[in-house]
């Protein structure tokens, strides 16, 4: 095994080195190692060629570039040397911060390079956030050193690799039929990398002489075979004879035996009796020990043609390694075996490359001949399969063939993206885009010359976010429709001690432009539970949060108006007014174009000026240079609306009107309007339980039904520490517990809860309304529903039997109350609510015991008791539960007393007693 090593490569391993050897599978050249690069110690001269053979370093190395021992050097480096070209990879070492401060995150790669030992690094690549590089355009041959920096965000190098040498590899020869595919205008680098399967098989010549398959007792004996003969019994002795052109044998103390024309069977019976004249009490076995070489002829395109005498077992496979193999320009699917009495045999040899079937290795016989023709049509197959190369044809074959042989799709292939390109009438390229589904089902016939390039998926990963910065868990995340960054970040401890907190950013790229924009945000008023810092997030977005000193020292701008996001964001030196604009996420419909504002501050000593700028937007989008100009930091940028203009806006109106949907309204437009236009009510409206919905209402309701979470969240706290500071009996302290569970328990359940933005509007009939005080004018988003006349009554809460009843017209609060078996022992009964269809709230509370009481739901003065209160259609009574004082704390087991105005105005009333 030694012996076949280069011998740079073995003083190598006799140093106690490793050599790293790649060797491509399907190679034209299986000897060649293509240049790989490690960190490498520093080699005696001559030792190793960086382009051919690269070393990796043992433990007994001194310090080298890159490692451990040299703490400056921060990234390693390593490489692999192709043809006019190097491929770089690096990764980070882990670093050690100099005590006090903290280790500079890298932002950005650079990758320096240039001729060894001529003029330096002079050469540079920007390769940002990658951890790889490809640099094209080298020479080969010419040795060349390369070096990586790491930059933090203001664009300081703050770390840096091993120097690294390496030599692009010498240009391999490629076959005719190589060059035809490589050379096409449409060909991609893979696909000019691609080399003629199989011919590889050839390359490192003929293989070790395969075990002899001893011939059966049919096989019949010819002149060059040497046969074994074995005797044992009373006689114990080993002869090995060759059979004589004659066919004759001579064995010792025997003579001449004849053997021409028998079967091996044959042969050991008469050589049995030759053996008994002279011996007795002996028993014989009789085996072939050599067979006969054959003398062939192999020819056509082939690296030797010629005459070959091949030895037993003689095998087309046998002299075609003899001769070398076919060329790149020879078949290896349509090689003919010529026999003497004039028959042809074929042999296919992709059986055998590609399953491994010997069965076209053929026995030879005397004076038959090999003829390899010249390669048949070749048709190319590249990208996602699992071995790429050009494929001969041998006849019919089919697109699915032809993935077959490239070994099938890849787990990265796109099934959908299948392309077939070919050259139709000699006169033009044409592309055919078919289904993995397609090609299975059959079909599809291939031509030489043809191209199937398997498409990848879409690299980019779908549905994931990525956080980013100063935070303790950094990754992707899962994404979903409608995900908010509350999601990702809702607690102070999952960002590091030094996360600025007044700015942040979540960049993303703009579906139409392609551009990234960026848009800022405020983490201290994201955790505070501000609903403008709550940004929706996109599939792919990235959210990157800062430390307080790369912040500090960082230079803003600002943007306000028609931009899709409004805000402030970070200066870049030469950034300019259209820049700006994009990383804002492009204008609004609503923008002005002939005149923007820019804003700038002078600071000159003590004193401070501003200077306001006016340029066209549209030439500052066109890049015009003196409206698109630089921009200098702290500048602020405004974009005007164009006067009078408006959005289209929307009002959806629902149920029982003649003609639901969604109507466009303009400014100054009123309710009852928008319901005329909607055909007015059907017969089945039920005007009294109309539902008026508003979006800035829903957004108030939300902001106090935060606020109202958070203060019974103090609360509820409060009143556990005060419970486990007393020492109560076990029947108490167990009513305590369960009490203060069901609170958590609500709490949770107000947490999932939505508001829906109600106001208590009362929808007459359209000739009353016109003129009324609910006659509102309209806003975008607003939301108008009538529902059908109802046929019950809502009773829920503390009562036996808490149900929906039969509307029964004239029957007051007590009746209903009795119907559901009356109220509980733990039901607060000073409390309870009477909800009008229409989201008016009256309560037990207001009666106060006077004959006439007035009613702040209904705003009008109600006479006798709560318990007399005639119910109406649609209406609900709530009975909440009452307050229990347990050791000293007063508690109640469901807060539901001091919600439910928040959930008559939500929507969500009977949220409170599911």
């Amino acid at each position: 095994m030694l012996r076949k090593l280069p011998v740079i490569a073995l003083a190598v391993l006799l140093m106690g080195a490793t050599v790293r050897e790649t060797i491509p599978l399907f190679s034209s050249k299986m000897a060649q190692l293509p240049a790989t690069g490690r960190p490498a110690a520093a080699l005696p001269p001559g030792a190793a060629n960086p382009g051919t053979v690269v070393v990796v370093p043992g433990a007994a190395t001194a310090a080298v570039p890159g490692s451990p021992e040299n703490e400056a050097e921060a990234i390693i480096l390593e490489g692999e040397a192709r043809d006019g070209a190097v491929h770089l990879s690096w990764r980070e070492r882990p670093r050690t911060a100099v005590e006090g401060a903290e280790v500079p995150e890298i932002k950005g790669y650079a990758v320096l390079y240039g001729v060894t030992g001529k003029g330096g690094l002079d050469h540079r690549i920007d390769v940002h956030a990658e951890h790889e590089a490809t640099v094209t355009g080298l020479v080969n041959g010419e040795k060349y050193t390369f070096l990586v920096v790491g930059r933090d965000l203001l664009g300081k190098e703050v770390a840096k690799s091993n120097l690294l040498d390496l030599t692009p590899a010498k240009e391999r020869v490629r076959s005719p039929v190589e060059r035809r595919f490589a050379e096409a205008e449409v060909a991609t680098e893979a696909e000019r990398e691609l080399s003629q399967f199989g011919y590889d098989l050839f390359a490192q010549g003929a293989p070790g002489r395969p075990p002899l398959a001893a011939p059966g007792p049919d096989y019949r004996v010819a002149p060059g075979d040497v046969l074994d003969l074995f005797l044992w019994g009373q006689v114990d002795a080993e002869y090995a004879v060759e059979v004589e052109p004659d066919g004759a044998v001579r064995i010792p103390k025997v003579g001449v035996v004849s053997l021409a024309g028998l079967t091996l069977k044959e042969a050991r019976e008469r050589i049995h009796a030759a053996l008994a004249h002279q011996f007795s009490g002996f028993h014989l076995s009789v085996s072939v020990k050599r067979l006969h070489a054959v003398q062939v002829f192999v020819v056509g395109e082939v690296a030797r043609p010629g005459s070959y005498e091949i030895p037993g077992p003689a095998t087309a496979f046998a002299a075609l390694f003899a001769a070398g193999g076919p060329t790149k320009q020879g078949s290896l699917r349509r090689i003919e075996l010529r026999r003497v009495d004039g028959s042809v045999e074929r042999i296919d040899l992709y059986a055998f490359l590609m399953h491994g079937d010997r069965s076209g290795d053929l026995r030879l016989a005397a004076g038959d001949t090999l003829f390899v023709p010249v390669v048949g049509p070749t048709v190319a197959v590249t990208g996602q399969v699992k071995r790429p190369a050009i494929y001969e044809l041998a006849g019919d074959e089919t697109l699915k063939e032809a993935i077959t042989f490239a070994g099938g799709l890849t787990a990265h292939a796109d099934p959908r993206r299948i392309a077939l390109e070919r050259v139709e009438g000699r006169l033009r390229r044409v592309v055919e885009e078919v289904t993995w589904e397609e090609v299975a089902a059959g079909g599809h016939p291939l031509k030489s010359g043809d191209r199937v390039v398997v498409r990848a998926i879409y690299p980019e990963v779908e549905g994931r976010v990525e956080l980013l910065g100063e935070v303790k868990q950094p990754g992707r995340y899962p994404w979903h429709p409608g995900m908010h960054l509350s999601e990702l970040l809702h607690a102070r401890d999952q960002l590091r001690p030094r996360c600025f907190l007044d700015y942040a950013e979540v960049r993303r790229i703009d579906p139409e432009s392609l551009r990234e924009t960026v848009v800022s945000f405020s983490p201290a008023g994201l955790l505070a539970g501000r609903k403008a810092d709550d940004l929706e997030l996109l599939d792919r977005d990235r959210i990157q949060l800062f430390s307080e000193e790369e912040l500090a020292r960082r230079d803003f701008v600002e943007v306000r108006g028609e931009v899709a996001h409004p805000g402030r964001y970070p200066y870049v030196p030469g950034m300019r007014i259209r820049d700006l604009i994009y990383q804002a996420g492009n204008l609004t419909s609503a923008a002005y174009l002939e005149e923007g504002e820019l804003t700038r501050l002078h600071v000159e000593g003590s004193k401070t000026t501003t200077e306001r700028i006016y340029f066209n937007v549209a030439d500052a989008l066109a890049g015009r240079g003196d409206h698109d100009q630089l921009l200098r930091p702290n500048d602020q940028l405004f974009i005007r609306a164009v006067p009078d203009w408006s959005a289209e806006r929307v009002v959806e109106v629902r149920g029982e009107v003649r003609f639901p949907g969604t109507y466009a309204f303009r400014r100054g437009e009123r309710i009852s309007e928008v319901l005329e236009r909607a055909g007015g009510f059907t017969p089945r409206a039920f005007l009294k339980g109309a539902v008026f919905t508003r979006e800035s209402v829903r957004e108030l309701q939300e902001e106090r039904l935060k606020a109202f979470i958070q203060e019974q969240e103090q609360e509820f706290l409060r009143q556990s520490a005060e419970a486990a500071k007393q020492t109560l009996q076990s029947g108490t302290a167990a009513a305590l517990e369960k009490a203060l569970e069901d609170k958590r328990q609500l709490l949770e359940r107000l947490r999932a809860t939505q508001v829906k933005g109600r106001m208590v509007v009362r929808i007459l009939p359209l000739e009353e309304l016109r003129g009324s005080p609910y006659d509102l004018e309209l806003e975008e988003g607003d939301t108008i529903t009538i529902p059908p006349v109802p046929w019950s009554v809502n009773v829920l809460g503390r009562v036996y039997n808490p149900t929906s009843l039969i509307y029964e017209e004239g029957h007051t609060v007590g009746y209903y109350l009795a119907k559901t078996g009356g109220v509980r022992e733990d039901a607060d009964e000073k409390h309870i609510y009477l909800v009008r269809a229409d989201g008016t709230v009256i309560s037990r509370a207001q009666e106060r015991g006077f004959r006439w009481w007035w009613s702040r739901g209904e705003h009008r003065w109600l006479p006798g008791r709560f318990d007399g209160l005639l119910v109406e259609r649609g209406d609900t009574i709530l009975v909440p539960e009452q307050p229990i004082t347990v050791g000293g704390l007063s508690l109640a087991k469901d807060v539901s007393q001091i919600l439910a105005n928040i959930f008559v105005a939500a929507g969500n009333l009977k949220f409170l007693f599911q």
